[in-house]
């Protein structure tokens, strides 16, 4: 009825992190459980959030107490990537009624909110204003999470396992897939290989970013991923990843 396999790699990251994965076939219903190794971002959010919350978090107003209002504050008070202070004076300078939106607006735009900054820790001024644009390159579809990608699945250590985990994974027969994450969907072993195509490009002598190969093209906006990469990048340099 199950039937599982693991992503175990033999060298493990600094500090003894160990980038374990595991996926369980559930035959009779054909669907693929997973943990972290991929996500799905629903259009609009599921039950389980909570509206007031997210209505916080999608708040324009300047000056608010609100969750909203404080992420834009500080990413205009440190100036964040270069563009902040820009980006943040040019949303509150413009027509106060108009930026806010209707209520079923700010709800939307919290959702988005919310799932680039869960995504991405420190997306751009330009995406945390409006995160309309990165939201849609990655909503309905089955993509690698953008801290996984950067953070573990780049590493030479995790590349190699990482690449006969998922081809094992194709062969079974999956109609569905249900991470731990956000929400399940349809998805088959074409998605599967799909989503990863980018963060195994690496390791088969390819560029994830050649904007020549969409293929394995990256579905991140790279100012959205620069904080990440540029972690990662340091933790290369420290031998941890």
């Amino acid at each position: 009825e199950f039937e599982v396999k693991l992503l175990h790699p033999r060298r493990r990251l600094g500090l003894g992190y160990a980038a374990n994965e595991a996926a369980l076939l559930h035959k009779d219903t054909k669907t693929l459980a997973l943990t972290d190794a991929l996500v799905n971002v629903p259009s609009a959010p599921t039950r389980v959030y909570d509206e007031a919350n997210l209505l916080a978090i999608g708040d324009n107003a300047e000056r608010s107490s609100s969750l909203g209002s404080l992420i834009l504050r500080a990413a205009g008070a440190v100036n964040w990537q270069g563009t902040g202070s820009k980006d943040i004076g040019q949303l509150w300078t413009s027509d106060a009624p108009g930026r806010q939106g209707s209520e079923a607006e700010q709800l939307q735009r919290g959702w988005e909110r919310n799932v680039v900054l869960s995504l991405f820790f420190g997306p751009s001024p330009a995406t945390i204003v409006d995160p309309k644009p990165s939201f849609q390159a990655l909503e309905g579809r089955w993509v690698v999470a953008p801290v996984t990608d950067s953070l573990i699945y780049a590493s030479d250590r995790v590349q190699p396992e990482l690449a006969r985990w998922v081809d094992d994974l194709a062969r079974w027969d999956f109609r569905m897939i249900a991470p731990s994450h956000f929400d399940a969907r349809e998805g088959t072993p074409e998605d599967l290989r799909a989503a990863f195509a980018p963060t195994l490009a690496k390791s088969r002598g390819g560029a994830a970013t050649d904007p020549a190969t969409p293929v394995t093209a990256r579905p991140y906006n790279v100012d959205d991923v620069r904080l990440l990469d540029g972690i990662a990048t340091e933790l290369v340099k420290l031998k941890v990843i």
